[in-house]
């Protein structure tokens, strides 16, 4: 994470003997593996939300449609206690008495040394970056009904790389995260539990650098929601069933920056790729929709042969549809 360059984007990560496009990615046990970036995760988070945090790196489950690395994120819930949390942090290139200050771009130091014709280059920096937010929860009929919800932005404001001052532009990210949970005690053989996850990432600048100047650059928007009703029946010691559905509302936009001011993408400048292999005037456009839904039941089945050897038996079923459409454009 060079500078900030890689503050706010996913991370690649894999298991043994498997690529990373094998991983899957789950909230609450919800399917939610972006299947057109495949082994990607559809959305970003809030840490804070998590209680727990499960991953399977081999070995997995047989319900497990991939053989990578399986993430599931456990998200808290409310109890009969009122409980919260609130955080908020910041990191800048000026603070902590310069003892994390950023080294000054070569052709701003009063006497550069650089090599016989070495052009002189910044790198990449970050400017600020801010995270704060907040989780709470409790009861609304006790030992029956109980809530939990929890908001955060995390705003990442970075510099791109350039040959000269000139060159270095603003390249900032707003992620902001949702989450509302409710925990229903039907009866005491039933429970039920809805829940809500918003996650929308914004970019101003995304893909800045020295081939990419601002006109160029894009503009991303890409809220995605999750939704999960989900209910579970003890029908006695031996046997209890689950089963829910589950939606993910996922996609984004990347709009070009001279489409956008240009009010069109057909008024927008001709697209130039100049002799310097620099990207001029405008660029490629467009958004993709990619929203996904699940039904799935399970259960398990607890019996005994003799006296001294018990067993379960898992069952269950599950069907993902998930559908992607890319309209992209010069």
């Amino acid at each position: 994470n060079v500078g900030g360059n890689e503050s706010g984007q996913q991370a690649v990560f894999v298991g043994q003997g498997v690529t990373d496009e094998e991983n899957a990615f789950m909230v609450d046990g919800v399917e939610i593996t972006d299947m057109s970036a495949i082994g990607s995760s559809s959305t970003y988070y809030d840490f804070d939300q998590f209680a727990e945090m499960q991953f399977a790196t081999g070995g997995s489950d047989v319900s497990k449609a991939s053989s990578g690395v399986s993430v599931n994120m456990v998200t808290k819930r409310g109890t009969n206690e009122f409980r919260g949390s609130a955080r908020f942090f910041r990191t800048d290139d000026r603070y902590f008495g310069g003892a994390l200050e950023q080294e000054v771009p070569v052709f701003e130091q009063p006497d550069p040394i650089l090599a016989p014709e070495q052009e002189s280059f910044v790198g990449n920096s970050i400017d600020k970056i801010t995270d704060y937010g907040f989780e709470a929860g409790g009861p609304v009929l006790r030992d029956r009904l109980w809530f939990w919800g929890a908001f955060c932005t995390n705003d990442i404001r970075n510099r791109s790389g350039g040959d000269v001052l000139e060159d270095v532009q603003p390249d900032d990210t707003i992620l902001e995260n949702s989450a509302f949970k409710l925990n229903w005690q039907i009866a005491s053989p039933n429970s039920f539990v809805a829940s809500w996850n918003n996650g929308n990432k914004q970019k101003f600048g995304r893909d800045a650098g020295p081939t990419r100047p601002r006109p160029t650059t894009w503009d991303q928007r890409g809220p995605t929601a999750i939704y999960k009703f989900e209910d579970t029946h003890v029908f006695n010691a031996s046997m209890f069933l689950t089963g829910n559905y589950s939606k993910v509302d996922g996609g984004f936009e990347l709009a070009c920056i001279a489409c956008k001011a240009a009010g069109s993408p057909d008024a927008a400048p001709e697209t130039l790729w100049d002799a310097d292999g620099v990207w001029q005037n405008s660029f490629l456009s467009g958004r993709s929709s990619r929203p996904s839904e699940e039904f799935k039941i399970s259960g398990s089945y607890f019996f005994n042969t003799g006296s001294s050897t018990s067993h379960e038996l898992k069952y269950g079923a599950r069907m993902r549809d998930f559908e992607a459409q890319s309209p992209f454009h010069w």
